[in-house]
């Protein structure tokens, strides 16, 4: 089957396309040339777009940011996140860490009850707060 590309007006094979769920055909309406121009174009004139926006956000949610990345790390390290997970549940205790060490001036971290390498869910059920020197001794 054949196709009329949107940008550089070919008519080309369908298989020249992108695949696009929400369109009728299936398709992108631009073929893959001019998709990939286009997305190189987006790019040299905003280069650092997603990571500025990343760090945007992440500066503007910190108690989410921290759950992400403890969730990421503790998937490193072998940890099992169960299908029921909680983000909102885990961010609390993300946010009660940073409340705790800006409250004292004693850096607290979130820890795991049960460690990750034991076994250990990340989950908010088998989340604690502990200092830092306290968690590192644990460790």
């Amino acid at each position: 089957m054949m196709k009329k590309c949107t940008t550089c007006k070919a008519e080309l094979d369908t298989s020249s396309f992108n695949k696009d769920n929400s369109r009728f055909d299936k398709l992108q309406a631009s073929c893959r040339k001019c998709s990939k121009e286009a997305a190189v174009r987006f790019n040299i004139n905003r280069p650092n777009y997603k990571k500025e926006s990343s760090a945007r956000w992440d500066k503007e949610n910190p108690d989410k940011a921290a759950a992400r990345c403890g969730k990421k790390d503790a998937v490193r390290r072998g940890a099992v996140v169960p299908d029921n997970y909680d983000s909102v549940a885990a961010t609390i205790w993300y946010t009660l860490a940073r409340m705790i060490t800006k409250e004292t001036g004693i850096k607290h971290e979130v820890d795991h009850i049960v460690p990750c390498r034991d076994g250990g869910l990340h989950c908010a059920s088998n989340m604690q707060v502990l200092t830092k020197t306290d968690n590192h001794l644990k460790g």
